[in-house]
């Protein structure tokens, strides 16, 4: 069992409700949506407003990916929204135990990215308290980079560690995903694939039939 997860950021910015209503017929699992800052990471990406009128569109739950400083000043923001998960970078906080517990009292799942350079293991601790891990495969920030294939030992890493915990904590793998590399994700331990520019939104064809293909590949 896996899950796709498109990235809001990638969609067409001047045709995005057409696009959105496409996903939303081909029942996506989630939407992935990024929310940069442009000082954790040097680029901005969309903002709380346009989440305001994206939740009235959508029927699926929406996932924060949240590429800030200081996150925990966006909880009552996102709550406000009525977003269903938010993720947060370990690398942006002192205690992240804390955050966790007051997204989770906010009524949203809490969630934690990490770069490619942080050590896998530093999640260890925190791993009781969180929905899902988003593992980055490319530096956060910026899109046309190429999948970093030392993602898939992290992945097989935190596998082995959520496994030997017993932990439900679902692994998502956000990056330069297309079918071949999804592939292999999933095999590693994954159980989410985010969509971005990769696949889905590659404009070769579309939405529909890179849909439709890259679920026979993976299948």
């Amino acid at each position: 069992m896996y899950h796709i997860a498109p990235s809001v950021f990638c969609a067409n910015s001047l045709n995005v409700l057409p696009e959105i209503e496409i996903l939303e017929q081909l029942g996506v699992d989630w939407y992935h949506f990024d929310i940069m800052d442009g000082v954790f990471v040097r680029n901005f990406a969309l903002g709380i407003e346009f989440a305001k009128e994206l939740k009235k569109k959508v029927s699926y739950p929406l996932y924060f990916h949240m590429m800030t400083i200081n996150p925990e000043n966006h909880i009552g923001l996102l709550q406000e929204i009525g977003a269903d998960y938010m993720c947060f970078h370990i690398e942006t906080v002192t205690n992240p135990f804390k955050i966790a517990s007051d997204i989770r009292k906010n009524g949203m799942k809490p969630c934690i990215a990490i770069n490619p350079i942080t050590p896998i293991e530093t999640l260890t601790p925190i791993l009781n308290e969180i929905d899902v891990v988003t593992i980055m495969s490319m530096e956060p920030g910026f899109l046309g980079q190429s999948f970093m294939t030392s993602a898939y030992e992290r992945i097989s890493k935190l596998r082995e560690i959520i496994d030997s915990k017993n932990l439900k904590t679902m692994i998502e793998i956000d990056g330069a995903v297309n079918p071949e590399i999804g592939a292999k994700c999933l095999a590693a331990g994954a159980d989410i694939l985010v969509a971005g520019f990769a696949f889905l939104f590659d404009r070769s064809s579309t939405i529909e039939e890179e849909y439709r293909l890259f679920n026979s590949l993976i299948k």
